[in-house]
């Protein structure tokens, strides 16, 4: 059950702080996750790349790292213009009958308080066929006083934005570190609001370690604790609380999370193998990493028996 809740669970950064790996440094880590990792199915982007840049992508770099050719090379875009959802479009459609298979599978943007009248974004897609759209994830920032509001406004977005298309491609994105950090109690709301609304999640930043280790890395976020309150509220819904979410995003105790067979037990709280693949299929989440060792490596030490 634990290799299912990790499964796809990262966006590999490297290029971005703290790590700053050059692109091709970032390339070959990618190409041989499959070898250096002991959990190689954390990964569900091989690279975190701006949308301008997909151009260096190609045949010629992938073959020159040896990136297998019978895996399909997964990416995410950064952009913040018309132009760049564009090259990620053409991207996507050019790329998918070539001997290295890629597919852009994230666009994210981070948006102000006029994105609602500037989105350039849904008039292209209503206008175009989204068969090859990635998903998009808007990321508000929510670092001040009426972040509340700015959340539920950018959701309010998201949600009427993919009623218009009748399809699930608008998402919400966070960030754990950095001027515009989400701390857990803003986090707690977060997953409370996108959780009762249906509305995907993507995250990023700060979230290397399964739970808060705090003398070992004197970190305020875990990626597992986070993932595990995401799909507990999809699926109890409101009988798994706003309460029991932050309590659960404090998480400091490995022994408090049981991995079983067909399930996972928090506490008093039960997921249930069949429930979790089937979020985990119609609310794919993902979490940008700079570092896709650290979580690997933590999992290994923290979880021995899993």
């Amino acid at each position: 059950m634990l290799k299912l809740l990790t499964e796809r669970l990262f966006d590999h950064a490297g290029m971005y702080p703290p790590e700053s790996a050059s692109f091709e440094e970032t390339l070959k880590r990618a190409a041989n996750f499959k070898i250096d990792l002991k959990n190689p199915s954390l990964v569900n982007t091989h690279i975190v790349i701006p949308a301008k840049d997909l151009e260096k992508l190609n045949e010629k770099t992938l073959s020159a790292v040896n990136f297998d050719k019978n895996e399909v090379f997964f990416i995410s875009t950064l952009g913040s213009s018309e132009e760049d959802f564009r090259n990620v479009i053409e991207f996507n459609e050019n790329n998918r009958s070539k001997t290295f298979k890629q597919n852009v599978l994230s666009f994210e943007i981070k948006i102000d308080e006029d994105f609602k009248e500037k989105n350039f974004l849904l008039p292209y897609l209503l206008t175009n066929n989204t068969t090859f759209s990635p998903l998009i994830f808007l990321e508000p920032n929510l670092s001040c006083t009426s972040w509340e509001e700015k959340l539920k406004n950018c959701l309010s977005i998201i949600r009427d934005t993919n009623k218009k298309l009748a399809k699930q491609i608008f998402g919400l994105k966070v960030r754990g570190t950095g001027k515009t950090a989400i701390q857990n109690d803003k986090l707690a709301k977060v997953i409370e609001l996108v959780s009762d609304a249906e509305i995907l999640l993507k995250a990023t930043a700060g979230l290397h370690h399964p739970i808060i280790e705090t003398e070992r890395y004197n970190n305020n976020l875990g990626f597992l604790n986070l993932s595990l309150a995401l799909y507990l509220r999809r699926t109890l819904g409101r009988k798994f609380s706003a309460n029991n979410i932050l309590e659960l995003l404090k998480n400091e105790k490995t022994d408090s999370i049981t991995f079983l067979e067909s399930e996972i037990k928090w506490t008093n709280f039960t997921l249930k193998k069949i429930n979790l693949k089937e979020l985990k299929n119609k609310f794919p989440f993902s979490i940008g990493s700079c570092s896709l060792k650290e979580p690997d490596l933590d999992l290994i030490r923290l979880f021995p028996d899993n």
